[in-house]
Order: structure tokens, then sequence, then C-alpha cells
């Protein structure tokens, strides 16, 4: 960090927290530089940066004067950091959260969590304590976010009083930044991939209530156009939070099982997707890779836990909990910084996908 940013952040916190009370005059500018250590210029640039964001007056001939905070818009900062998430179970975000926990504490903040349970109502009431009483910043992983509409003046509002970061997922009509694996791009490949090694059929399963599954299909429709395959959407199928389970129960599992007889390969939507499907399939005589070549996202502990894993594009977990902390922190130092940020993932191949002769 520049040394009059830093300086002005130091200024900045004692004015907010009432170290400096409104109408006391600041130490002379000489006086300043050899406290902190600091050129004569530094201390200008600093002084120049409080009295731009209202927080000090300079008199000619007088000196530096705090200005009364109930004028301005500041708030006493609170060192504190909120986690929005989704769930707590075991797939990959404790490694988020823990990417995440470890950056803020060695900068000096701690991290309040909330979990939503992948519900919007849960997620409004907890957004509006958050914004009765608002942290330094926000780093939030929407729920349901195929429907922005829901919680949009939420997330307006957000905009215009919190430094924030969306995880996993942006929203088409939002602005705020967001942290995620690159789904689009990923989605392709993995078609690509699976082409290169003869499939022409090639299904997918998605998750309807989740935008990043919406951009796994919006890539998997350009991978299969890339590679001259028409869209059958016969070979697709889609889920919900709520049907995930009957998937593959019933008459949901029986169109299933037609849907797996007309391809000879499947991009799931994630791990969890995958071990289900790898599972049913091995249930009705369907074996990967004899009969169905099986391609996935995250590379999970799921994956890891069945006898033959399943290829799988590697989440960066953690490294992506730290990225969407260091950016949000620059976001707060500065809030012109562009926080957004995609990860290209890479493929963790195993004995999932038969080559085709």
């Amino acid at each position: 960090m520049l040394k009059y940013r830093k300086l002005f952040q130091e200024l900045q916190e004692q004015i907010l927290n009432g170290t400096f009370a409104p109408g006391d005059r600041l130490e002379s500018e000489p006086r300043l530089g050899e406290k902190y250590g600091v050129s004569r210029q530094t201390v200008r640039q600093a002084i120049a940066l409080l009295e731009e964001e209202g927080l000090v007056n300079r008199v000619q001939g007088s000196g530096t004067y705090v200005r009364p905070l109930e004028r301005t818009n500041y708030r006493k900062n609170t060192r504190t950091i909120a986690l929005v998430i989704t769930s707590e179970n075991e797939y990959i975000l404790p490694s988020i959260v823990s990417g995440i926990s470890s950056t803020l504490m060695d900068a000096g903040y701690m991290t309040n969590i909330y979990i939503t349970n992948n519900s919007r109502e849960n997620e409004s009431r907890i957004l509006r304590e958050i914004l009765d009483n608002p942290p330094d910043g926000l780093l939030l992983e929407p729920s349901r976010n195929v429907i922005f509409q829901y919680n949009q003046e939420l997330y307006q509002e957000i905009e215009q009083r919190l430094p924030c970061v969306l995880i996993h997922s942006e929203f088409p009509g939002c602005s705020l930044p967001c942290v995620s694996p690159d789904n689009v791009r990923t989605a392709e490949r993995a078609v690509q991939y699976l082409h290169e090694r003869g499939h022409r059929h090639i299904g997918g399963i998605f998750k309807s209530d989740d935008y990043a599954a919406h951009l796994r299909f919006m890539g998997y429709a350009s991978g299969l156009h890339r590679c001259g395959l028409s869209l059958d959407e016969s070979r697709v199928t889609w889920y919900t939070t709520e049907n995930f389970d009957y998937l593959y129960d019933g008459s949901y599992g029986n169109y299933l099982y037609q849907l797996l007889q007309s391809c000879t390969a499947v991009v799931c939507f994630n791990d969890e997707v995958a071990c289900r499907l790898y599972q049913f399939a091995r249930g009705r005589n369907i074996l990967v890779p004899r009969d169905l070549s099986l391609i996935s996202f995250d590379d999970s502990n799921l994956n890891h836990r069945l006898e033959y894993p399943i290829s799988s594009y590697a989440h960066p977990k953690e490294q992506l909990g730290i990225k969407a902390a260091e950016n949000l922190l620059k976001k707060i130092q500065d809030p012109e910084f562009d926080a957004n940020y995609k990860f290209q993932l890479a493929l963790s191949e195993y004995p999932s996908v038969r080559t085709l002769r």
C-alpha cells in the first residue's frame, strides 16, 4: 500500500473512533511526518484525501481541523466482515470458508458467518440484519440466484452502502463483482474433451435454481456447437434443490434411464450429481465407462470416495476463498477497484471417460 494511503487510513480511523473529536486540530505536517516516519509530501497527500472525504477542513495559517461526523456519511470501522453462504456441508464450502477466514484474520479482520440454507427468505432476513448494523464488507454466496429480482432492492442497497464481492456466480442485471470459476468456458471444454474421444451423443444434467448451472449449460451448448453437434433437448434434464433426490426414483428415475440409453457420455453439473448418477447407472446395469462416460465439476471429496473416481474439473476451493477475501479488502481500500475474477479450472483425469473407436 502507498505510504500516503496508509497514513490516510490511520488518521481516518482515529477520527472515526473518536480519538480526534470534532473541532480538534491535527498536529502540524512536520510533526505528523516525524511521528509516522514519512515525508512532509506524504502527510500533505494523506490530509488532502481526508479533506476530499469531508473529514477535515484546512484553514490557511491556522491548521487542519476535524469536521463533525454527522455531516459525513462515515461510520466507525468494525474490523469485521460478514460472510453469507448457502450451506455448511462438507462438499467444498468448508475449504472456501477456511481460505476466507485465514486471509481476513491475517489482515486484522474478524469473520461473522451466516448460513441461508439456500433460502431466499433466510437470505433476505440476514441481509437486512447486516445492513442494520453494517460491517466493513460483505462476502456473499447468493441463494437461488436465478431469481435475482427476489432480493433485488437489497442487492441495490448493498451496492450503494457496503463493499461486497459475490462468490461462485454473478447475476444478470447485477453489477456487484464476483469471484468464481469460469463456468461457461469450463463446460465448453468438457464437451470438447468428450468429442475428441469420439463421443457424439452427449447429455447433460443441470440445476435449474442455480445460475452457475445455467452458465455451465451455456458452455455445454456452445461446446456442442463448436464441435458441429446439435443440441438435443431430450438428452438434457434439470433438477431443483428440492427434487434432487427424486431425480433418481420413480417416474423421474425411469425418465433418467431413458436419457442415459440415448447417450454415450453425460456432462454433470457437479460431483454430487455425478456420484449419484454413477450409482444409479450401476443399479441399472449401465457401467462407467464401459457403457457410459461421465465428466463433472469440482473434483471434491465425494468423487474420491467412489471406487473409480470421475474425471472432474477441480474447483480451486481454498484459493477461491483467499482470492474473494483479498479482492474484498482491496475494494474496501479503493471503491473503484475491479474485484471480478474468474478461475480457469484444470481437469483431474480418471478412467470415467471411454475413448470410442
